[in-house]
């Protein structure tokens, strides 16, 4: 049996920094673009979600869905400020994905799932 855990907060304003995410069950994945860090090495793989269609993605479900199955490198999901209305799943085959928010105070993560 497959365990889930499910983002089931009403709101999550991401702090400055980072949160790990948990391993949970999700949709197809695809590739992701790489950058260098501050060292110029390529061990830091980043995806920059833009709800004004400025970044990698619009939406994180999209961040996380590009990340591919079994990488063995962590994953940095730069999150914009903006309100992001949508359920958050993460395969458990992604266990390298760091959520980041851009600012505390402007990035929101929300949804509702009453009929």
């Amino acid at each position: 049996m497959k365990s889930a855990f499910y983002l089931s907060l009403l709101t999550l304003a991401l702090a400055q920094g980072s949160a790990e995410s948990k391993q949970i069950r999700g949709a197809a994945c695809h590739s992701a673009r790489v950058t260098l860090n501050e060292f110029g090495r390529t061990d830091r793989y980043r995806i920059v979600v833009s709800a004004n269609g400025n970044g990698d993605t619009t939406t994180v479900q999209q961040a996380i869905d590009r990340v591919p199955n079994y990488s063995p490198h962590r994953f940095v999901i730069h999150i914009r400020p903006g309100t992001y209305r949508e359920q958050i799943k993460i395969l458990q085959t992604k266990p390298f994905i760091t959520l980041e928010g851009e600012d505390a105070s402007k990035t929101t993560l929300t949804f509702n799932l009453s009929a």
